[in-house]
């Protein structure tokens, strides 16, 4: 660089369209500019024709010290070349004190058919340090060609930052063209706007009529003083977005009015498609925000204009949303709706917000205007503490009493708020603010007649925790048989199977440790797998657990295993044939009918018994031998002796024809 520099200042420089292809690579270039009017960049090529532009494996330094003014890029393309290859390059200490003008590592407004930008890495910081309203960009693309492909991935854009009023954004691209994007396996850890009013944070800003994929990426402490957005993105008639598999987490806002928001998608007037699936949205934070702003994991649609575009979620997992001196109803949100063609399938939201403002509210769910939307298999959990005097918690709410837009197929969800009052809601539509599921169904119906308003047992709800919102194996049985199956929804968040028969609510699938708790989901039958909780009928591993709460009481017509068995208070376990055998202890609480078949201590080891048993018939075949701990053995029919030792214990052994005594 030079001092006072009128023209732009370029390390490479290629501005030739006679050449067919150019590629510069394995080049250190370090650029320090002190004073000057005019733009500033590392490499820029400017091709034109059917060549290729190949940049790659160079380490790039750009400073540009107080006193400049322009634009200061690391890497910008120009032209319109086949193809555009950007990859493997490092950008070291990249500081722009320029008064005005933005910063870039990328700039790319070349109209090639294919670009592919992946494996670029900021070793260091990228930061605008005086104060711009131009802002800092990682990458910056408004080349989009119809039937172009765009692939950026791999690619480390962290700890870029801005002061003052200066935005930052990660990946921001402008296209009217129909075209095909895929951002994919990026990381961000430490994105950072100014600290004035004005500033902003985006990661990633999509505006495509075309099919765009985000998928895999890894999204971390974002902060401005003015609104976030982890992904915002807008379409038109025909675009496509697929928005898949993203963790967003720790993006902080430290403005009065400003905006948190996951994925804000859309705008007025947008008929594009959104598929949202298996994102992780979580530590959403804004403490010190009280009037205009919103924390949001999805908001579709915030424009008094309808928002025509059709929303695809399932498998989302959404919580640690926070407002802590929010003064505004629903001001914390999970999903937000306003006016889009919304399917919410298998989604968790968790939140348990608070503020110590009297007019607070949060909502899981939020549906506006008339257009349809349709919820099924959904957990939505709001344990969230309202304002002192106004303001509502509730799991869903919607924005008039007439519910033509919703589904008369919304059902088999989970609605949950723990203690309900006055304004802590299950549901509320303005007029209606019901407490029960009963006064819900009542309104709502032919909606919800199958939902249920349960708390599910989580293995941990601290949002940074890798088990956050994942149902916990060891319970949630009672879950079994309240969900339904839907046709192309097969996996879960974490890629496990949902079952064929008996899938369970939420992002997560329930995979239970704990198989051998009959559910009786299906019928009667002792020997149906889906009548048990996990799917599979008991052997003599399994230990199993008959509650009285089961939809059916187990019956044994056939052959049948077990290794500990408790009936508890209240349950009856059945047998009118084959025989039943037990290879571990039988505690009995509550009842045992034995009409047929035989009872058989059978294996290896020790084994008790625990209440009394009445049965037509029983064989002791455990080496180990069986000790009744409490109440009596009676059989109306056969007692077999095969193997062991049946110790009493002062209890009484009774059968009307003893064998092999």
């Amino acid at each position: 660089g030079g001092s006072a520099a009128l023209a732009a200042v370029y390390g490479v420089y290629h501005n030739n369209a006679d050449h067919s292809s150019v590629t510069i690579n394995s080049n250190s270039i370090s650029l320090i500019r002190s004073t000057g009017i005019s733009d500033f960049a590392c490499i820029r090529t400017n091709i034109t024709g059917s060549g290729t532009v190949v940049i790659n494996n160079n380490n790039l330094n750009l400073q540009a010290i107080s006193g400049c003014s322009g634009v200061f890029y690391c890497i910008e393309q120009e032209g319109s070349s086949n193809s555009v290859t950007i990859s493997n390059n490092i950008f070291n200490n990249l500081n722009s004190l320029f008064t005005s003008g933005g910063g870039f590592a990328i700039y790319n407004a070349n109209l090639s058919t294919t670009c592919n930008i992946f494996n670029n890495n900021i070793q260091t910081t990228l930061t605008k340090g005086t104060s711009s309203n131009t802002g800092v960009r990682f990458y910056y693309d408004n080349a989009g060609v119809s039937g172009g492909v765009t692939n950026f991935y791999g690619n480390n854009f962290s700890n870029i930052g801005g002061t003052g009023i200066t935005p930052v954004i990660g990946v921001e691209m402008i296209s009217t063209a129909n075209d095909q994007v895929n951002i994919y396996n990026n990381q961000c850890n430490g994105l950072n706007a100014g600290n004035l009013n004005g500033a902003f944070a985006q990661l990633i800003n999509i505006q495509s009529q075309g099919t765009v994929s985000i998928y895999n990426n890894t999204f971390l402490n974002v902060s401005s003083y003015g609104s976030i957005d982890g992904v915002i993105v807008t379409g038109g008639l025909g675009s496509v977005f697929n928005i898949s598999g993203n963790d967003f987490s720790s993006l902080s806002s430290s403005g009065s009015t400003s905006s948190v928001t996951g994925l804000n998608l859309g705008g007025a007037s947008d008929f594009g498609t959104y598929n949202i699936s298996n994102n992780k949205i979580y530590n959403l934070t804004a403490p010190s925000l009280t009037t205009t702003g919103f924390i949001t994991a999805v908001n579709c649609g915030n424009s008094s204009t309808q928002f025509q575009a059709t929303i695809n979620a399932w498998n989302n997992i959404i919580g640690g949303l926070y407002a802590p001196v929010g003064s505004v109803d629903m001001q914390v949100r999970g999903f937000y709706f306003n006016s889009s063609y919304s399917n919410l399938y298998f989604n968790t939201v968790y939140l348990n917000a608070s503020s110590n403002a009297a007019t607070f509210g949060s909502t899981c769910v939020f549906s506006n205007w008339t257009n349809d939307l349709l919820m099924k298999n959904n957990i939505f959990i709001n344990l969230s503490t309202p304002g002192s005097t106004s303001g509502r918690s509730t799991s869903l709410r919607v924005g008039n009493t007439t519910y033509a837009f919703w589904e008369t197929g919304s059902n088999n969800n989970i609605y949950y708020v723990g203690t309900p009052s006055a304004r802590i809601n299950i549901f509320y539509d303005g007029v209606n603010a019901d407490q029960t599921m009963a006064a819900f169904q009542g309104h709502v119906t032919p909606r919800e007649s199958q939902s249920i308003s349960i708390m599910p047992v989580f293995l941990s709800t601290i949002s940074s925790s890798p088990s956050f919102l994942k149902l916990d194996p060891t319970a949630n049985c009672t879950l079994r048989g309240k969900a339904v199956v839907i046709n192309g929804y097969s996996n879960d968040y974490d890629g496990d199977l949902r079952s064929n028969f008996y899938p369970t609510h939420g992002a997560d699938e329930l995979i239970s440790t704990d198989p051998g708790q009959w559910t009786g989901i299906v019928s009667t039958d002792w020997h149906n797998g889906n009548n048990w909780c996990g799917l599979t009928v008991p052997t003599s591993t399994i230990n199993v657990t008959v509650p009285s709460s089961a939809i059916n009481q187990p019956v044994i017509t056939l052959s049948a295993t077990a290794k500990d068995v408790s009936i508890l208070s209240g349950a009856t376990l059945s047998m009118t044939a084959g025989s039943f055998n037990v290879y571990g202890n039988i505690t009995r609480t509550g009842n045992y009918n034995q009409t047929g078949g035989t009872l058989r201590f059978s294996g290896n080891n020790a084994q008790t018994v625990s209440g009394s048993l009445n049965v037509t018939s029983f064989e002791m075949n455990n080496s180990g031998g069986t000790t009744l701990l409490n109440g009596d053995l009676t059989a109306s029919g056969t007692g077999t002796f095969t193997n062991g030792a049946l110790t009493t214990g002062g209890s009484t052994v009774e059968d009307a024809e003893r064998t092999n005594s």
